[in-house]
Parts: structure tokens; sequence; C-alpha cells
């Protein structure tokens, strides 16, 4: 009896470890995780992601977490409903086929102008109804002080629909891409850390921050025709 009553004690004494071991763990990744959030959502855990080592949290860089790709417009027309918009069929690659971009360019440039064009498109973008008619993506552009002259960002002239865009120094198949399309009025979304430092310089050439856009293995980089010293969005 006295030999039952110590055994039922030690398996008491280990569950009771084990729980408060569980209850231990899941407390210290709800740390990390809530630390995380306060990031603006930034600290995503490469494990959750496919990858990583041992689980632990890692902050995947921004500009990791924005896809833009090389896309060519097929075919345009005017927003039915909106005077300064166009809708346009855009091949970035996708497996089924153009998808349909609303943007402002309207005013910038003639349907002609624009069918053909090779653009640059960030790709992965919650979609979005813009005057009734659903926008899965957003084409670069670069505008002067008074957005009374508004370019396209072109991708180098070798580039292919559906290529990756990158910029110096960062490798971006470094991280995988999130999961789910980035929210860009999200109080936490990533998009506004990217777009802030996105810019043209003297020289027409597309830069995030100070690193020069490409397609990596293409010797030349993302561009716009005219406007120099401003921003893109």
């Amino acid at each position: 009896s006295s030999s039952s009553s110590s055994s039922s004690s030690s398996s008491s004494q280990q569950k009771e470890l084990v729980f408060n071991r569980i209850v231990g763990l899941r407390d210290t990744w709800a740390k990390i995780e809530k630390k995380d959030a306060g990031k603006g959502g930034r600290g995503n855990r490469r494990g959750e992601r496919g990858g990583g080592k041992n689980n632990q949290a890692v902050d995947v860089p921004p500009f990791n977490q924005i896809e833009l790709r090389v896309g060519k417009i097929v075919e345009v027309w005017p927003h039915p409903d909106a005077d300064k918009l166009f809708c346009e069929k855009i091949d970035v690659g996708d497996e089924e086929g153009p998808r349909t971009i609303v943007s402002g360019l309207r005013d910038f440039y003639t349907q002609e102008e624009l069918v053909g064009k090779r653009v640059v498109v960030v790709a992965n973008l919650k979609p979005s109804k813009l005057r009734g008619i659903e926008s899965k993506g957003m084409v670069l552009a670069a505008s002067n002080a008074d957005h009374t002259k508004v370019e396209v960002l072109e991708p180098p002239s070798s580039a292919k629909p559906g290529d990756r865009i990158s910029a110096e120094g960062i490798d971006i198949k470094e991280y995988p891409l999130p999961s789910k399309p980035i929210n860009p009025k999200a109080k936490t979304s990533v998009w506004p850390k990217v777009v802030e430092d996105l810019t043209v310089g003297e020289d027409g050439i597309a830069r995030f921050g100070e690193k020069k856009l490409f397609v990596p293995g293409d010797s030349e980089f993302c561009t716009v025709t005219s406007l120099k010293n401003t921003k893109l969005g």
C-alpha cells in the first residue's frame, strides 16, 4: 500500500512538472509573439513559414516581405466609373494568366502608349476594389512634386514577365514571402516601411534606400524615362 502511494505521488509530481513546463513554454512564446507584434508585425517566425532554425523568432527585413515583379501590359481600357483611372491586364508570370490592375495613369498616358509596355508591379498586395473593379496589384511609378508628370518604373530591357526585382546587397531568396497578401492599409503593414524608401536618383535609377533596383542576373537597373530625385509609389 505504501509502495502504491509512493508511486502515485511520484507520477503526480511528474505530471505536474510536465504541465508546468508546457505552461512555461506557452507563456514564453506568448511573450515573444507579443513583442513581435509591437514591432509592427515584422517579427514572423521562420518556422511558421517553412524554414528557420529551432523555431526561433526572426525579424524578416521589410523589403524581403514585398514581391516586386516584372510585368507586361497586354490590354488597357478606361475605367467606366473613374475619369483618372485605367484598367490594365498585366502579365506578371501567373499560371492563370494576366491579372487585372487599376492604375491612376489615365492623365499621363494614352492606351496605345501603355499596351506592350513593361512595368514593375507590387504583386503581393491584398486585392482591393477601386470604383467597383478589383485591382490585384500596383504599378510602381514616379511623379514630379506637383503631380503634373508621372512615369512608370521600367525594368531592365531583357527582363521577362514574372521576374523578381531585388535591390543591391539584398538576397530576395533568403526568406520565404509572407503566406498571406500584404494589406497596405493595416496599421502593422510593412508596405509603408518599404515605399517610403523607394526613390529615383539623379541618374533616373530606382532605389530602395541607397540600393539600386535590378533583376538578379541582369546588368541593367530599373529606371524611369526622365524624372529625377523623386519618390516612387
